[in-house]
């Protein structure tokens, strides 16, 4: 055989084999590997909850206060209803990094003596406004202070400020004393309940 042909069958022989090896080498790592068409996927997913942020003014931290009365009968103003020029200074703020507008419930314990005195919460008012100037929150909104957890706004928005009023009406003959108690406001993400 010439010098030329045994280069071509070479170089043939040589093809085969590349082709050979290669086809092998690809058809072993498919079928061992399963990647080729076998793509798999997962469901991801997150459930958010509702949340607010609140945060209540330095008069409704440091308490509702009605002063101090001689004479009776009286209807107290609460110390810090008209002290922000004619705004009322007792307010909650519904936080903007809040996901969800608010609900707010409040109610109150006996407001009482150490002596077992007290005054009834029939004569305990509140009225609530989203609203704060000389008009609200009303007087002619208000309500009596609950001794449960009562719905008093819905729906408050974030960025938005609920703002509160608060009075007390004393009849004549009251017994002297210092009277206390406690009143709780709950917020919740709107439509959850208070309880």
């Amino acid at each position: 055989m010439d010098e030329k042909k045994l280069n071509a069958v070479l170089v043939f022989l040589f093809a085969v084999l590349l082709v050979t090896i290669t086809s092998l080498f690809f058809s072993l790592s498919i079928s061992k590997t399963g990647r080729a068409g076998d793509i798999k996927t997962s469901p991801s997913q997150v459930k958010i909850k509702g949340h607010i942020a609140l945060s209540m003014s330095d008069n409704l931290t440091d308490g509702i206060d009605f002063g101090e009365v001689e004479d009776l009968p009286a209807f107290l103003n609460a110390t810090g209803n008209y002290n922000l020029s004619d705004q009322t200074g007792y307010d909650i703020y519904v936080d903007k990094s809040s996901n969800k507008a608010a609900d707010f419930c409040i109610n109150a314990t006996p407001l009482d003596t150490d002596s077992g005195d007290y005054i009834g919460l029939d004569n305990y008012t509140l009225a609530n406004s989203t609203s704060n100037d000389i008009n609200n929150p009303s007087l002619q909104n208000r309500i009596s202070m609950p001794a449960t957890p009562q719905l008093v706004a819905q729906d408050i928005g974030r960025d938005t400020f609920i703002n509160f009023r608060f009075w007390l009406n004393i009849s004549g003959g009251q017994a002297a004393g210092l009277y206390n108690n406690s009143v709780s406001f709950i917020g919740v993400p709107t439509g959850e309940s208070c309880t």
